[in-house]
Order: C-alpha cells, then sequence, then structure tokens
C-alpha cells in the first residue's frame, strides 16, 4: 500500500504502534477497517472517515448496504 505502507487485512500500518494508529491521525486507538473500524465518537468526524475510506479502498473493502438505510 503506497499511501499506507504495511496496511493488510489482518495487520495494522507499519508507522502504528500502542501509542498512535496512522488510520485514527496519530490518536490512540486502533481504526483499522477489518479491527474494528472507527469508533462511535469519532463517526462524525470527517477527517476519520476519510482516512478510513482511503483504508478501505487500498483494501480493495466494500461497504454493504445496511437494509433500510439510504444514502
Amino acid at each position: 500500500m503506497k499511501k499506507f505502507p504495511g496496511l493488510t487485512k489482518e495487520d495494522c500500518v507499519a508507522a502504528c504502534n500502542e501509542k498512535g494508529c496512522v488510520l485514527a491521525s496519530g490518536r490512540p486507538f486502533c481504526f483499522h477497517p477489518c479491527k474494528g473500524g472507527v469508533p462511535k465518537a469519532f463517526k462524525d468526524d470527517p477527517a476519520a472517515q476519510a482516512l478510513q475510506a482511503e483504508a478501505r479502498a487500498a483494501l480493495g473493502i466494500k461497504l454493504k448496504p445496511i437494509e433500510g438505510v439510504t444514502a
């Protein structure tokens, strides 16, 4: 992954550590798309959502529509 070196569906970005997650803009939370994603407290954070979308795209992950929810 060019923008996220080391990122795979199983592994975090190489620069992530216990002090901060690259996908969380350095916050001490893991925002990995396959390990929980963006915590509820950050669902309205546009920067967190943008990084999450870029990471999902890099991994080829497409969100499934939720029944009864329209965009």
